[in-house]
């Protein structure tokens, strides 16, 4: 049984690391989980399987995406952290939502942004699932109580909720050798996601929704811009496009339901796809080319 989940979790390994190094990995598995039960082997395995998963997905320190996170994570977990607070804060009207629930949130997203300023990152990473699960926990339980369908609840609790869950997930992907260290840098970036977070927070009483396609197109421009400075390799610009996006898609998501479920939606979004995965390619293949060459 191991040795077939092992097989797996080697197949998800590029197919020149695996001609490089499947020998010895293969050997060092063996070794590693001879006589140990299987609890400790499924966690090797699992975790040959996450590191397989990160250089397929150059989620590495010497990656693209892995260093254009890197870069964008003090933002996110400002954006993170600022936004919660502001709707918890500001917004949220507590005689229609659990006020215990929403104070355990606030507390997790301050334990994020303490967490995050010094440093401690097996914290940090653990108060941004908090955080995210008590948020789709709390508006959960209110667009179930509003009984507008199974579709529009789900909509409407994705338009809450996906931000949050995105960011963190984000947070978790931060390759370990790029994860920031407490200094006045990390805490000068950490600022600009909460100045970030006013910006948008701020956004959303200026978006009008009724101009169908607007935020769908924005959604596409910002995507461009993080593609398109990506495989530019300029990281800095990449890492804001990428902080911003999950508030940009999260604030459209009403947008792109409207764009998708039209005459012509599913055409649009199939041609739109395909625009947005040539250039990707098109651009990741040329800095690819460029690191080869020289």
């Amino acid at each position: 049984m191991m040795t077939t989940l092992f097989r797996f979790a080697l197949a998800l390994y590029p197919a020149a690391y695996r001609r490089e190094r499947g020998a010895e990995m293969t050997a060092v598995f063996e070794q590693t989980t001879a006589g140990a039960g299987r609890p400790a082997a499924a966690r090797e395995v699992l975790d040959l399987a996450a590191y397989g998963l990160r250089l397929r997905t150059g989620l590495t320190f010497g990656g693209l995406p892995g260093r254009v996170l890197g870069a964008a994570a003090p933002l996110v977990l400002g954006l993170l952290a600022g936004v919660t607070l502001l709707n918890l804060l500001v917004d949220v009207d507590y005689s229609v939502l659990s006020r215990p629930l929403g104070y355990a949130v606030t507390g997790c997203s301050v334990l994020l942004l303490v967490a995050g300023l010094a440093g401690r990152w097996t914290v940090t990473r653990l108060a941004a699932g908090l955080t995210a699960a008590g948020v789709v926990l709390l508006f959960g339980l209110h667009a179930s109580a509003l009984m507008l369908g199974l579709r529009w609840a789900l909509v409407s609790l994705v338009w809450l909720t996906l931000a949050p869950v995105l960011s963190a997930m984000l947070l978790w992907l931060v390759p370990a050798d790029l994860r920031p260290r407490a200094s006045w840098r990390q805490a000068g970036l950490v600022a600009a996601g909460l100045a970030l977070s006013v910006a948008l927070h701020l956004s959303r009483y200026l978006y009008s929704f009724g101009h169908t396609g607007r935020g769908t197109l924005l959604v596409l421009l910002l995507l461009s811009v993080l593609l398109v400075a990506a495989g530019r390799g300029a990281v800095r610009t990449a890492a804001v496009a990428l902080a911003v996006l999950p508030y940009v898609l999260q604030e459209a998501t009403f947008d792109i339901v409207k764009v998708a479920t039209g005459a012509n939606g599913p055409a649009a979004a199939v041609g739109l796809m395909c625009a947005v995965s040539g250039l990707a390619y098109a651009l990741l293949t040329r800095r690819g080319k460029r690191a080869v060459t020289g």
